[in-house]
């Protein structure tokens, strides 16, 4: 009998991954605790199944900056994942690590996080409950930390970890 094709997703037995290709898994998980940490710091409307609990005291619609920097933790999720599932397919590693493909994704990825952190890490008042212009959660909360302390302990630590696992990369 003929043997079956080799599966796209086995890697060679000669074959050594960049380590990289270990680095944006690392990236995988530590969105991936972002992307949480974020959806638990808030419910997503007034309305919501689980209205009481959680960061923001009852419910309380996610503020604008909350909204934005779940999209931009999501999207580097994603492209992350991506990236990472693309290292261990035959047809896209060999595309991925010959040429600039891997350096523009990690540079667009880069933007994305930058963004990402400046919004979750301000720590000036304001914004969604309080006085003044800055980033607040639902309720006049901080996203991720105060002026003075860390308010999102799992957020703070896996988006610095993002932060600097992009650049590294």
């Amino acid at each position: 009998y003929p043997l079956p094709p080799p599966n796209p997703f086995t890697i060679p037995p000669g074959t050594k991954l960049s380590p990289r290709a270990d680095l944006w898994l690392l990236l995988v998980l530590a969105c991936a605790v972002s992307v949480g940490s974020l959806a638990d710091a808030s419910s997503p409307s007034s309305s919501s199944l689980f209205g009481s609990g959680s960061w923001n005291g009852g419910g309380q619609e996610r503020s604008s900056d909350e909204k934005l920097a779940l999209v931009l933790s999501s999207l580097a999720f994603l492209i992350s994942t991506f990236v990472a599932v693309a290292y261990r397919y035959g047809p896209t590693r060999f595309h991925l690590t010959r040429g600039k493909g891997e350096r523009l994704v990690s540079l667009g990825l880069l933007a994305l996080v930058v963004a990402g952190t400046g919004i979750v890490m301000t720590a000036s008042g304001g914004g969604g409950g309080g006085t003044g212009s800055g980033n607040y959660g639902s309720h006049g909360d901080y996203i991720a930390v105060t002026a003075n302390s860390i308010w999102n302990t799992n957020l703070f630590y896996s988006q610095w970890t993002v932060l600097f696992t992009v650049g590294y990369i």
